[in-house]
């Protein structure tokens, strides 16, 4: 009698076990464990004073079938192509770098660039992978008439299908001009400095407006500015005037406000007592610069007896030449005029 319940309890336990096989191959999950105490304690119900034969349960068979196989999902998965700009966001004529991965290892890749998706593509040059399919140390200067717009750079493995390909932006900086002093006379030496135009671009120079020739053209430098320059204050309208600064590629316009003085001018012989034949010479200062002076004897109605011209700073030393006639005699003035 005890030999048949260890039997029965053995059947109950494989067949309890390979139901649980089946509800996992299924996706069913049904509690179907048993300890090894109830599996001995399911046999027919013992007789009058026979009490329950306990024999211990041997380990649960194990489900036969073929052990799973972990699966690693992605880990053989290919790269694809990148290519990256740095900066992505450049000034016009400034440099570029470009760097990608996911190419194959050794393999050249051709870089090109363009405006839009239909333009016809420009060769930039091209590059060798690493034994990563990596590739950087390449760059290129953005043309300088690239103003406020996109461009597209490609690369494409030689001989093969890998292609990636990505977006610059060229943007442009406000301009921005700073002047040493904002108030002065005509003929003042004003040192200004300036940022924010094209690299190397040469911005020309104007006065209250840009409808006349420049007063003078700087050259930017590889930075799109200039550290220190120096301008002459030109001959203008006493009160507020201001200096334009004109890109000539960009035609970026930059307005620097200038208080002009009124000019105080004054006139120096080289001689106040003279007898008739004697030469005098005229010194003067506080005139415009590079403008005529006139200057008459006695009247301003009178033919002038000499024209001067002043240099920058608006004045002259020691010009002019003239001989007292003879007929002249006592006290006579000196008048010098402006011609601006």
């Amino acid at each position: 009698m005890s030999t048949r319940t260890v039997q029965i309890g053995v059947i109950v336990v494989v067949v309890l076990s390979l139901l649980g096989v089946l509800a996992q191959v299924v996706g069913l999950r049904p509690d179907l464990s048993l300890s090894r105490s109830e599996v001995v304690e399911t046999g027919p119900t013992p007789t009058a004073g026979q009490g329950p034969t306990r024999t211990p349960a041997g380990p649960t068979p194990t489900p036969a079938g073929p052990t799973p196989t972990p699966v690693s999902v992605g880990a053989n998965k290919e790269r694809r192509p990148l290519v990256l700009l740095n900066p992505a966001v450049v000034r016009p004529g400034a440099t570029v770098g470009v760097s990608g991965s996911g190419f194959d290892p050794g393999a050249t890749v051709d870089l090109k660039w363009k405006r839009t998706r239909s333009d016809r593509e420009q060769d930039l040059g091209f590059v060798q992978a690493d034994q990563g399919g990596n590739f950087g140390g390449f760059s290129f200067t953005v043309p300088a008439g690239l103003t406020n717009t996109t461009f597209i750079v490609v690369a494409r493995q030689r001989g093969g299908s890998k292609q990636a390909e990505t977006t610059g932006q060229v943007a442009l900086q406000s301009p921005v001009v700073k002047l040493g002093t904002q108030v002065g006379q005509p003929g003042t030496s004003v040192a200004f400095s300036a940022e924010g135009f094209l690299p190397k671009e040469e911005v020309d120079i104007y006065w209250n407006s840009v409808g006349g020739q420049p007063i003078a053209t700087v050259r930017m430098d590889e930075s799109g500015g200039l550290r220190q320059g120096t301008l002459r204050v030109p001959f203008g309208a006493a009160g507020n005037n201001a200096f334009i600064f004109v890109g000539k590629q960009s035609q970026s316009p930059v307005t620097a406000s200038f208080l002009l003085l009124n000019l105080y001018p004054t006139l120096t012989l080289s001689t106040y007592a003279a007898r008739a034949d004697t030469t005098v010479t005229f010194t003067g200062e506080g005139f415009g610069p590079r403008e005529r002076v006139r200057i008459h004897l006695n009247t301003p109605d009178s033919p002038p007896v000499t024209v001067v011209e002043t240099d920058e700073k608006g004045g002259f030393s020691n010009a002019g030449a003239f001989t007292l006639p003879f007929e002249l005699s006592g006290k006579n003035t000196f008048i010098a005029i402006c011609e601006q």
